[in-house]
């Protein structure tokens, strides 16, 4: 189940995977937005990455004993310029999964995926705000981990100065 990436509204809006880009890679993402450079259109890791998800999640059902929501819905913030795509939801939590080309899996969550997830869980608050969590999952063929990020509000307030 892939996510609707013609959604209008991700041109106006900071999305979940633009995150860290907004801190650390300003110029590209501008260039991106304003349409001077092309969109992202994929490589080989995130082709292999979106087609893996699904094992992604099937291993987290069966690790927590679960059937979650699969997503593939755009969610828009409801005041702040931000949007997300969660891979799942799964009671008060958002999931992301990464199936990583590399076949490695990170002790901890890297810098830029803790900027997509907390604005993941960010968005997605402002729809549930009971969701205080993610669950960040890497998959492999011959392994899985998945790690509990808290919502970082202060984190958040760090960030969207940067946003704005």
């Amino acid at each position: 189940m892939k996510p609707d990436f013609n959604d209008s509204r991700r041109s106006l809006v900071v999305t979940a995977s633009e995150a860290y880009d907004v801190v650390n890679k300003r110029i590209d993402l501008w260039k991106r937005k304003t349409g001077k450079t092309p969109p992202f259109e994929g490589n080989t890791a995130t082709r292999w990455g979106s087609a893996k998800e699904k094992y992604c999640i099937d291993a987290f059902e069966r690790a927590n004993d679960c059937i979650v929501k699969w997503n593939n819905t755009f969610y828009v913030h409801d005041t702040d310029p931000l949007g997300a795509t969660p891979d799942f939801l799964y009671k008060d939590s958002v999931g992301e999964c990464k199936c990583p080309h590399s076949m490695k899996i990170p002790e901890s969550i890297p810098e830029w995926y803790y900027y997509q997830v907390q604005v993941q869980i960010h968005v997605m608050r402002s729809h549930n705000p009971s969701i205080d969590h993610a669950h960040f999952c890497v998959w492999t063929p011959d392994d899985f981990k998945q790690m509990i990020v808290p919502y970082d509000s202060k984190f958040i307030l760090w960030y969207m100065p940067h946003v704005l």
